[in-house]
């Protein structure tokens, strides 16, 4: 199959634009998701985003008496109409002044540092603690913090007359924390990327001519009022679409779709086209008769050969895996496999550390972050951390990225050895154990009636024959084990 057509199927099968995707449909009763009542997304912004500080959770017990009152009559409206009492939720307006006077201006409430929730507190609680240890335990497993707090959502409909689907639009990293397990967990933004909903802006450019505003909070003079009144502008010219004031809190993931846009060939740089790279074209099935995967993992025999000076492994090493870090250091392209336990971290340790060696770059990529850090722990502990620049986990942003690269750039220069030591005793170590092995595999003659191995003789020997050795090199053995004798 050609590349082109493989690639954009591939990109199809990663991409959901229907109400199954959850960035762009959250059910009602989703209980990874709290929902925020009767706040403003601008001024959420200011307070977590511009501001820097933490906001306080409210339960419906702490509402204001106004807002209580209102609270609770859409909750036993909730539950007259069977709908869930978080997600069917259905605000009432407030009541107008006692003096007839219209409102002006934001209520206090809309200027403090606390978000408001319908949740009974033992409720919001439960469910603070959920997502808080969901997204710990999707951090510490797959480095990516998928906890983030929405502004703002668009109600989209997948035909005329189908249900309405609410999608958040606006994404802050967030993180959830507290004092003491006593104490309610508090919401505060984390150093990390601000995005518009994705998926949503490919429907949006999908379904109509018309996109959202270029969004870069870090403009000077970006104003999150003027883009959100933008937003909606942009949103409302579908028929059937409308945008909303929610605000959320809850675990959301963008992993197939940072896929997704990675396997986007007009994404890649002209010159290094992703289609014509000839390991995607091998994977996907259209293999370029030109492409030499190199020579492959070189017997183990043939491993002493090398001088210890070029081998530069960072921790204990077999034959097997030392053939594997010398045919990906002579630039093969091979796939290994191994069950746990055999070794595969240490592999790849010094796979790392001697193509750093060589002035190559290495992306070691793994689906869980506890293998990255196996790793990593095996190479700071060769002293080779600051060559590491780790990108995942909350150790990406870009003040640590900032920092690491200072750090390896201020690094003094030092000499590589290997860990045994001198090149040179390495050397004689090595050669007196192949001349010990050598002499074990030597062909020996046992009385005329066995030829074979030492192994072999020693076998019969153990069955109860008498034997007679000679051996055919016995100045083989001599050496041999005379050199094992004076290591």
């Amino acid at each position: 199959m050609p590349i082109e057509p493989a690639l954009e199927a591939l990109r199809r099968r990663l991409l959901d634009l229907t109400r199954r995707n959850r960035l762009l449909h959250l059910p009602p009763g989703a209980r990874t998701v709290l929902r925020v009542v009767d706040e403003r997304p601008a001024q959420v912004w200011a307070v977590v985003v511009d501001e820097e500080r933490p906001h306080r959770l409210l339960a419906r017990e702490e509402a204001d008496p106004a807002l209580r009152a209102r609270l609770d009559a859409a909750v036993a409206d909730a539950r007259a109409r069977g709908v869930d009492e978080e997600g069917g939720l259905v605000l009432p307006p407030p009541a107008p002044p006692a003096d007839g006077a219209p409102r002006s201006g934001l209520e206090e409430r809309h200027r403090d540092r606390a978000l408001q929730t319908s949740l009974a507190t033992e409720a919001l609680d439960a469910r603070l603690l959920r997502l808080e240890r969901a997204a710990r335990l999707h951090l510490d497993e797959q480095g990516a913090n998928v906890l983030h707090l929405t502004l703002g959502a668009v109600d989209w409909r997948e035909t005329p007359d189908g249900p309405a689907c609410r999608a958040p639009l606006l994404f802050v990293p967030v993180a959830l924390t507290r004092s003491s397990v006593t104490s309610r967990h508090v919401l505060k933004a984390i150093d990390d990327d601000l995005v518009v909903n994705p998926c949503l802006v490919e429907l949006l450019r999908r379904t109509s001519r018309a996109g959202l505003p270029d969004f870069d909070p870090d403009a000077e003079g970006f104003d999150v009022v003027a883009w959100l009144a933008r937003a909606r502008e942009a949103v409302e010219t579908i028929p059937g679409w409308s945008y909303h004031d929610d605000v959320t809190v809850g675990l959301y993931a963008f992993s197939k779709y940072l896929l997704w846009r990675d396997l986007d060939p007009a994404t890649w740089p002209e010159g290094a086209s992703l289609a014509a790279h000839p390991l995607v074209r091998l994977l996907v099935g259209d293999p370029d008769p030109a492409f030499d995967p190199g020579p492959g993992a070189p017997a183990a025999a043939t491993l002493d050969a090398t001088p210890p000076a070029d081998v530069l492994h960072v921790v204990d090493a077999d034959a097997s895996q030392a053939a594997v870090v010398a045919a990906a250091r002579a630039g093969s392209s091979l796939v290994v496999d191994g069950p746990p336990g055999t070794g595969k971290s240490q592999t790849i340790a010094n796979l790392i550390a001697g193509c750093l060696a060589d002035g190559k770059r290495v992306l070691f990529v793994a689906e869980k972050a506890a293998a990255l850090d196996v790793v990593q722990r095996r190479l700071e502990a060769a002293g080779l951390g600051d060559f590491l620049l780790e990108l995942h986990s909350g150790k990406a942003s870009t003040r640590a990225v900032l920092e690491r690269l200072a750090r390896a750039l201020e690094r003094p220069t030092v000499p590589v050895a290997p860990a045994g030591g001198e090149p040179a005793t390495l050397a004689r170590a090595r050669d007196a154990c192949a001349a010990v092995h050598a002499a074990c595999r030597a062909e020996w003659t046992l009385c005329g009636t066995f030829t074979g191995s030492l192994d072999g003789a020693r076998a019969r020997r153990e069955k109860g024959y008498r034997m007679v050795v000679t051996c055919n090199d016995i100045d083989l053995v001599a050496r041999g084990f005379g050199q094992a004798t004076a290591g």
